[in-house]
């Protein structure tokens, strides 16, 4: 199971993984070149331990980035996918803009 984050703007390259901190039960954290720029990593996929997951139990996943470029918006999709599958289950969307 991973847990993803990646940067969906205009010119796909304005936003750059730069750390991550949760308490999710993990194998560690990969970061992806997305947008066909490779010096940019906007895609952050966590590693989740799905057995160590408790029931009832709140958990936090953030990443943090930072700005390629002045006057950048767009948004993070956040979704999890399961045991490799083809296909993500979105959860959300937050907006930036600066």
């Amino acid at each position: 199971m991973t847990a993803d984050c990646t940067a969906d703007n205009p010119g796909g390259d304005r936003l750059n993984y730069n750390t991550f901190y949760t308490n999710l039960p993990n194998y560690g954290i990969s970061v992806w070149d997305d947008c066909g720029n490779r010096f940019v990593y906007e895609e952050a996929e966590l590693g989740v331990n799905p057995w160590s997951v408790v029931a009832n139990t709140e958990y936090y996943f953030q990443v943090f980035y930072y700005k390629n470029q002045r006057g950048v918006s767009g948004a993070i999709n956040i979704s999890y996918q399961r045991n490799n599958s083809p296909t993500h289950d979105w959860l959300d969307k937050v907006l930036y803009t600066n």
